[in-house]
């Protein structure tokens, strides 16, 4: 007998953040052409016909041309706000629960902690509104939005949501 292509929960993690959609980040690519990390011509074919600058980061960290946590400052630096670590962050579960798990999963938006009067909200593309208004509706307090890398936050918002 086969056994069930998701059979534990590492499985599923890998799966999900392997399908994750990263958004266009265009402030990044620039940003990597000013700290000179490639040459031209090899930055254009990390970044693929698609222009694709998640690629082009998966790329520069895996050959050791960025280090991860400067890579989530230059990827949240390429959107005009601020960095997360998501996987070294502790999760406030109460201020995560305000969004339901499908919301957070379908729009890639997790509530991360409480500040005062505003809850801090990870997000893998911070120049999405609409998203950030009805998360905002949602848990009914306001946001200061944050970036994470999209493969992160994907699997934080699979290991912080109850099944």
């Amino acid at each position: 007998m086969n056994a069930p292509k998701n059979s534990s929960f590492a499985d599923a993690v890998r799966e999900a953040t392997s399908e994750v959609k990263a958004p266009k980040n265009p402030g990044f690519i620039e940003a990597v052409r000013k700290l000179n990390l490639l040459p031209e011509r090899e930055l254009e074919r990390a970044l693929g016909a698609d222009r694709n600058a998640f690629r082009l980061l998966k790329h520069l960290h895996a050959s050791d041309q960025l280090e991860r946590r400067e890579a989530i400052r230059v990827w949240a630096e390429g959107f005009g706000v601020t960095g997360i670590d998501i996987a070294d962050t502790l999760v406030d579960r109460e201020a995560l629960l305000l969004l339901p798990r499908q919301f957070a999963e379908t729009h890639q938006i997790m509530l991360v902690y409480r500040l005062g009067e505003r809850i801090t909200a990870a997000i893998s593309d911070p120049t999405n509104k609409s998203v950030i208004q009805e998360a905002e509706r949602l848990a009914r307090v306001p946001l200061s939005i944050v970036s994470a890398l999209p493969d992160e936050l994907a699997e934080a918002i699979l290991l912080h949501y109850p099944a």
